[in-house]
């Protein structure tokens, strides 16, 4: 039968697919629909458009998936399967479609919808298979006998010396004989020596001397008696001679000196060389060697007591940490990691040297062996300064300060530091120590969350204010004052945050708005996460902008990373396949992995360095590091702040409408709203005026008298004003609006922006310009025919008696003259007023408005929002002349205003005016305008104010005579 092709082989298993998966006969019509749609797919429409790589990885992340999930037979058959496949024979043959094998192997993994719950039969073995898994060792070894042990411990603690000679006699040659030969020259050998050698001889020989607890004596003879090196014992002798006491030193052979000085440096702790004192190592008195005198070993051994008291204070702060504190920050942790990681380079650098000592191949003096380690001690000495100034004081700060404090001092020593050996490790340490800043940051600016359970960031929540909605913004999260404390010890603050940490700042604040509006309205706001920003972590995203800045080590450099693990030995293999537990043996897998990795990579004389997180880069002195770490970090800082900034602002701008909340405020505070708020303050001015303090202090009926003022434009929101008000403690006979409050609803979050503070602000402005449409009302409402019926009532009085007549008339003026002086004071007034109120209205309310709507847009922060509306605010109130500078100003522009209420109190009291008193307002009048024309004049004469030259201009122009 001749063999069929691959395309003859899929129309049959397509037939085979149709029938399985649909149960469709092959006589009906819709099985020919799809027997053609199946066939033109797999043909001629190459299914997915497979790619071999993809394909590959999925079927790969399918096997790991079954082992993962206790299923080893399923993946192991599965595995055998696939290689089956692609190694099999029909692929030899041409088709036309060159990919056609990983176009099935697409449609098969597509078609699999759930191979881990799908039960596995494993399927019968051929008789060819099941020749292949005979394990012919066991099959061979059946029937062998295992070796039976000699005998328990208490037969053989009663063997005797002749009887232990003995077995060793007969037992030797028995394991070592490989032929006749050899085995009987290795015997004779081994008797020989057994014979002549002695064990406690070779002891001594071959163990090292206790020298740290009894004195040992140290051979120096040499062929040549001149070159003998016993200079110290010659010394002691001469001293000794010339009755000189306790001269007397113990040697120590300069192998064990070196052995002692490599120990120390790795982990100081006493020794018979060093001893440990008030927190300090010194070199033991009346210890040397042979060729030195006692001074000059302690002078040889200076540099390396430095080394190794350095070593030790370093090591006695991360050990001791734990033990001061009960809540570590976690930048000390990363801190203490990176330190860790720095003494491990550093004791492979011993081991190395360490281990050509004990080659005893070279010649190795404490000088040449203090000579090579020269860099490394000069490295630690940096390290421990720079440690000393970092933890300066740490007992008494506080978690925060102790954290940027040290990110500061090792930020600033990396642009500092001119060590080249000790720069990739001065980064990685910062690197390490500022990732807890990364993660706080991190969680805060994806979140919404500030995490920080050490208290060691920079920003912190006031607990206090938790709860606090209206000034949410300004009072719940803070700012540590770090600036000023590291200025205080004349450290330059972290210089990678500056100019960042700000945008840190809002953005949190921004995202925690953002998560607390979602949570509040159950997702019903427009708020959208960035999603992609969110995933990406911040630490792991500046390390990478960073690698990809730095240079790159060649392959061969003492730092680089170990490769790919490669494949398991036999006896690593054996130990797994050991394992009953499938979960067991994949732990046990990847552990043997990393240790053969280790061991093929590093040989006993040339340790592995321990790995940086840079340990591909490399990091020179000259290389710009600041701006390199400012841009590793600065586009993603830029990104969180964007996205969430624009976001809080969009929300704040659509959803809760902020502008037209401030244009309702606007509306009724500035009287925006000129008709409404004119009815309202009308009818206002007339409670004023009745004098019935019961209606006036009745808030029900004014909130309903503001309401129905608004309600027949503004309907939908007139209900979130209400008034209020309270009597002053000042009694005056003229009512006061000083006791008026106009109360306006917001709900938070935009109470952030319209905050009680602001709100009173907002009143006071409204009570100032209230006052003036008070004087202007006031003045409207005295009429000319009530100044005439008063010249009546004068004339009148001359019918009286003549001691009540002389007490009331007023004979200093004629009638006819004083009505005129009243009416010209009228229209005076008038014109200020006037004049005033247009100025208030148009030059500061409606132009200072055009002006904050402009700023408005182009705000892209919630900060910007705040300052844009308080400077709004404020200028409003500074041109109103409220502020405490310009209280002159106001006090003149009242007097005026005061003088109309005067009048019109006059006008209504029907009582005669007296001349003193109409004098009395017009002088008041002519002091108070001219002093607001000439202090106007000069103040826009000094500098561009705009808004005031045509007030100045009026007033200085309408001064009376």
């Amino acid at each position: 039968m001749s063999k069929l092709n691959p395309k003859a082989i899929m129309e049959a298993e397509a037939l085979n697919l149709i029938r399985t998966v649909t149960g469709i006969e092959e006589d009906e019509e819709n099985f020919e629909i799809c027997e053609r749609f199946v066939l033109s797919n797999l043909f001629y429409h190459k299914f997915l458009d497979p790619d071999e790589n993809k394909i590959d990885r999925s079927l790969k992340g399918l096997h790991q998936k079954l082992l993962i999930h206790a299923q080893p037979e399923k993946a192991e058959s599965f595995q055998s399967l696939i290689t089956k496949y692609k190694e099999g024979e029909v692929w030899n043959d041409h088709h036309e479609q060159y990919d056609l094998k990983y176009r099935l192997l697409s449609f098969l993994l597509n078609l699999a919808s759930s191979p881990l719950h799908t039960d596995y039969c494993p399927p019968d073995l051929t008789p060819e298979e099941e020749v292949k898994r005979i394990d012919w060792l066991a099959v061979l070894k059946e029937g062998e006998l295992s070796p039976q042990p000699l005998g328990d411990e208490e037969e053989l603690s009663d063997w005797s010396d002749e009887e232990e000679g003995f077995s060793e006699e007969n037992i030797n040659p028995l394991l070592k004989g490989r032929d006749d030969k050899s085995e009987s020259e290795e015997s004779d050998s081994s008797i020989c020596d057994l014979n002549i050698s002695d064990s406690h001889s070779w002891l001594l020989d071959n163990v090292q001397f206790p020298y740290w607890e009894k004195e040992q004596v140290v051979r120096t003879t040499t062929a040549h008696p001149q070159h003998s090196p016993d200079f110290a014992n010659s010394v002691e002798k001469l001293l000794e001679d010339g009755g000189k006491l306790g001269v007397k030193t113990s040697k120590l052979s300069e192998y064990q000196v070196l052995r002692e000085i490599l120990w120390m440096l790795r982990s100081p702790a006493e020794s018979p060389l060093f001893q440990l004192r008030d927190g300090q190592f010194y070199v033991t008195e009346l210890v040397t060697i042979p060729s030195l005198t006692e001074g000059a070993m302690k002078r040889i051994l200076t540099d390396v007591l430095k080394a190794i008291n350095d070593v030790y204070q370093l090591k006695s702060f991360l050990d001791g940490m734990e033990l001061k504190l009960k809540n570590i920050p976690k930048t000390f942790e990363a801190y203490g990691s990176g330190l860790n990681i720095f003494f491990e380079a550093f004791s492979c650098a011993l081991l190395k040297v360490e281990s050509e000592v004990i080659k005893q191949k070279d010649t190795h003096t404490i000088l040449s062996v203090l000579d090579s380690l020269k860099t490394w001690f000069k490295m630690i000495h940096q390290f421990r300064t720079l440690h000393i100034f970092a933890t300066k004081g740490f007992d008494a700060n506080e978690n925060w300060l102790r954290s940027i404090k040290l990110l500061s001092v090792l930020y600033n020593a990396l642009l500092r530091n001119i060590v080249p050996g000790l720069m990739p490790f001065l980064l990685d340490t910062f690197l390490r120590s500022i990732e807890p800043y990364f993660n706080i940051i991190q969680t805060w600016l994806t979140e919404g969350r500030l995490e920080d359970w050490c208290g060691e960031f920079i920003f912190y929540i006031d607990k206090e204010a938790l709860d606090e909605e209206e000034d949410f913004w300004n009072k719940v999260f803070k700012s540590h004052d770090y600036k000023e404390r590291l200025a205080l010890e004349n450290i330059a603050p972290l210089g990678l945050l500056d100019g960042l940490d700000q945008k840190i700042f809002v953005s949190g604040k921004s995202i925690e708005i953002l998560s607390k509006l979602d949570h509040m309205l159950n997702g019903k706001a427009s708020i959208k996460f960035d999603e992609e920003n969110n995933n990406r972590l911040l630490f792991t995203d500046f390390l990478q902008n960073l690698e990809s800045q730095v240079p790159k080590l060649s392959k061969d450099s003492e730092y680089t990373k170990p490769l790919a693990s490669m494949d398991l030995g036999p006896d690593y293999q054996a130990i797994i396949s050991s394992a009953e537990d499938p979960h067991l043996a994949l732990a046990f897998e990847e552990v043997f992995k990393t240790i053969q990795t280790k061991n093929v990579l590093s040989t006993p004389s040339t340790p592995t360095y321990p790995s940086l997180l840079l340990s591909d880069s490399m990091v020179d002195l000259l290389l710009p590091l600041e701006p390199l770490l400012k841009r590793s970090l600065s586009p993603t800082i830029t990104s969180h702040y964007n996205r969430a900034c624009s976001t809080l602002v969009s929300l704040f701008r659509s959803d809760l409408q902020l502008e037209a909340v401030l244009s309702r405020a606007r509306r009724v505070f500035f009287m925006e709203a000129g008709d409404l708020m004119h009815d309202f303050c009308t009818q206002l001015f007339q409670l004023l005026d009745s004098g019935d303090s019961l209606e006036i202090a009745d808030s029900a009926s004014l909130t309903l008298l503001l309401q129905d003022c608004l309600g027949g434009r503004y309907s939908s929101w007139c209900d979130h004003f209400s008034c209020s008000y309270t009597v002053p403690d000042q009694h005056s006979v003229l009512p006061s609006l000083d006791g008026l409050t106009i109360h306006l609803s917001v709900p938070w979050p935009l109470t952030i922006i319209l905050s009680q503070n602001n709100l009173d602000t907002y009143n006071k402005v409204f009570v100032f310009l209230a006052g003036v449409k008070r004087s202007l009302w006031a003045l409207q409402s005295v009429r000319l025919s009530k100044l005439a019926q008063l010249e009546e009532k004068m004339e009148g009085l001359d019918n009286m008696s003549s001691s009540f007549s002389q007490s009331l008339s007023d004979a200093s003026l004629p009638l006819g003259l004083k009505q005129h002086r009243l009416q010209l004071l009228r229209s005076w007034l008038l014109y200020f007023t006037t004049t005033m109120h247009g100025y208030f209205m148009s030059r500061v309310v409606h132009s200072t408005e055009l002006e904050l709507q402009e700023q408005l847009k182009t705000a892209t922060d919630l900060d910007m929002i705040l300052a844009v509306h308080q400077t709004y605010l404020q200028r409003i109130y500074d041109r109103c002349f409220l502020h405490p500078s310009a209280s002159m100003l106001r006090e003149a522009v009242v007097m005026v205003l005061g003088i109309g209420l005067e009048l019109q109190q006059a006008a209504l009291s029907d009582l005669p005016i007296h001349t003193r008193t109409i004098t009395g307002w017009e002088e008041k009048y002519s002091k108070c305008h001219k002093f607001l024309a000439s202090t106007l004049q000069t103040m826009t004469a000094k500098r561009k104010l705009p808004h005031l030259e045509g007030l100045a201009i009026a007033l200085l122009h309408s001064c009376p005579a």
